[in-house]
């Protein structure tokens, strides 16, 4: 499995069983490595929508993937 799969199941996994969504930078890092934030970029290439914000308590970026029902609901 590439960085960029990694990265990906991570985002799908947090979309399902985190409360709101949001998975950490720090935990992205941990399955993708360090340079997590150039597979986003190529997965929001590949036509992914991944959302960035950040955590006010401690300053971490989290993402969050957007699925495509989300994007459809929004409209």
């Amino acid at each position: 499995m590439t960085a960029r799969e990694r990265v990906l199941a991570q985002l799908r996994y947090a979309s399902v069983h985190a409360i709101d969504g949001w998975e950490s930078g720090v935990a992205l890092a941990n399955v993708g490595g360090y340079r997590f934030g150039a597979r986003i970029h190529e997965l929001r290439q590949d036509g992914y929508v991944i959302e960035r914000r950040t955590d006010p308590r401690s300053a971490v970026d989290q993402y969050r993937l957007v699925e495509q029902a989300q994007l459809a609901l929004a409209i």
